[in-house]
């Protein structure tokens, strides 16, 4: 544990902790470079993470990190530093502190089902970043999308995507990923090395996540079943119900094959918002460090 009042990298004064996870913990922080703005530091241990681990796992945290730096967007957290301190073997990631819930507690502590048009709300906004991330250059595909990957801002009802451990960049023409990496219940058969991770797969992960948030059923608990949304949360409108069908078909091809497709069907009327893409110079440094096969 980092005691209070500890400066990291000559620049970050910890204030406290504010959560701890099995190999790594995070803190909130001042920046001495710009006073008044709270950080959170999110400490990883190496020597907390077995022998055989080691690689894969501090890659996938340096892999966020570079990447977060690199991607701005109104519903991805902001990271602002990555770095190691070597005497006592432990990288930070320094990111912007918030103050909010994921989708995961709010649907917990909310009693009976959430209303249809607060989780569209924040679809809506999921779709929108989703959308950003699958046109940049290359692709990428998130992986992990799930309520608890997804925190709401208390005082302005934002949503922002907290955590990119696993993203990958989209590599046209091969044949399955590198690693087979997700959560049960939320990704789709093709993360299970069935074949490459595509748009669609987060298309897939979407529906589910989107499926637990209406009708509370946890889809770890059956994965590739989803009851139909109306049997469980009868108030939820057929469109939203025929939606989330369709995002979950077990087959890509079956599945909407863009976000902005899965957003015209939850909400009409509505088309996903032009998107800048990552200048190629950040996008060219992110492929030269993790071009090693990618994760």
């Amino acid at each position: 544990m980092i005691p209070s009042q500890s400066l990291l990298n000559n620049r970050y004064i910890i204030l406290k902790k504010v959560a701890q996870g099995g190999m790594s913990a995070i803190y909130q922080a001042i920046d001495k470079h710009r006073p008044g703005l709270f950080w959170a530091v999110k400490e990883m241990s190496e020597s907390a993470i077995a022998a055989g681990d080691r690689t894969e796992t501090l890659e996938s945290f340096q892999r966020e990190a570079v990447m977060l730096q690199a991607l701005k967007h109104p519903n991805l957290v902001e990271v602002i530093d990555l770095f190691r301190d070597p005497e006592h073997r432990r990288w930070y990631m320094v990111m912007e502190f918030l103050h909010g819930r994921t989708l995961l507690e709010i649907m917990e502590q909310t009693p009976g089902n959430l209303p249809e048009q607060r989780v569209l709300a924040w679809a809506g906004q999921i779709c929108d970043v989703l959308h950003f991330l699958h046109t940049q250059n290359p692709p990428i595909i998130y992986r992990d999308m799930k309520p608890s990957n997804v925190m709401e801002v208390t005082k302005t009802g934002v949503c922002k995507v907290i955590d990119f451990g696993i993203a990958r960049f989209w590599k046209p023409g091969r044949s399955k990923d590198t690693l087979i990496l997700g959560t049960p219940g939320y990704a789709p058969p093709e993360q299970y090395g069935q074949g490459q991770t595509v748009p669609s797969s987060d298309v897939y992960a979407l529906g589910a996540t989107l499926h637990h948030l209406l009708t509370g059923r946890d889809p770890e608990s059956k994965p590739f079943k989803f009851p139909p949304v109306r049997q469980l949360s009868p108030r939820v409108s057929p469109r939203t119900e025929a939606a989330i069908v369709k995002a979950t078909q077990l087959k890509p091809a079956d599945r909407f094959q863009t976000i902005a497709e899965v957003k015209s069907a939850l909400i009409p009327a509505t088309r996903a918002a032009p998107t800048a893409r990552v200048a190629d110079p950040l996008g060219a440094f992110i492929r030269l460090l993790f071009g090693r096969g990618g994760p």
